[in-house]
């Protein structure tokens, strides 16, 4: 049976990166008030090592799809998660602070607004385009434990 994206055929590759290991939650899914890059390429055990190496290549990708389980049982802490895109030949330098301001400096673009999920809640955005770096940052209004979320990159040619 094949897959159907928007309506359209899936005939292309597929990739799918999920949620990385999150420094605040020292190895667990935990968010907290510090934003930080969640989802990235490789398994980093240290937050510099994230900020140097949060950028995924995303050609030749051109639908896209992250998902966000917030499954904080024990609070009632929300998750706000940021997309920022770029089409910059090489990765830009990644700033030491993950703040909007900082990556608009770092010449990377918000796309879309703030995704904010509820405690034992989940939200999905998807969007199409051609980008050659994006950065998916999260930050917490507490400790927000048990999260789940992927990334899901698709080319439909």
């Amino acid at each position: 049976m094949p897959t159907y994206v928007d309506g359209r055929r899936l005939m292309g590759m597929t990739r799918l990166i999920p949620l990385g290991t999150l420094a605040a939650g020292a190895g667990t899914p935990t968010v907290t008030t510090t934003e930080e890059i969640a989802i990235y390429e490789g398994n980093y055990a240290t937050t510099a090592v994230v900020k140097a190496s949060g950028c995924i290549f995303a050609l030749p990708y051109d639908d896209f799809t992250v998902t966000w389980f917030n499954d904080d049982a024990n609070n009632t802490d929300t998750v706000t998660v940021k997309i920022w895109v770029t089409n910059a030949h090489n990765p830009p330098a990644m700033p030491t602070t993950i703040s909007s301001a900082n990556m608009k400096n770092a010449g990377f673009s918000q796309l879309g607004a703030d995704v904010t999920v509820a405690q034992s809640t989940s939200e999905a955005v998807q969007w199409t385009g051609k980008y050659n770096w994006i950065v998916i940052s999260a930050v917490g209004s507490g400790s927000a434990t048990d999260q789940e979320a992927f990334l899901r990159m698709s080319n439909s040619v």
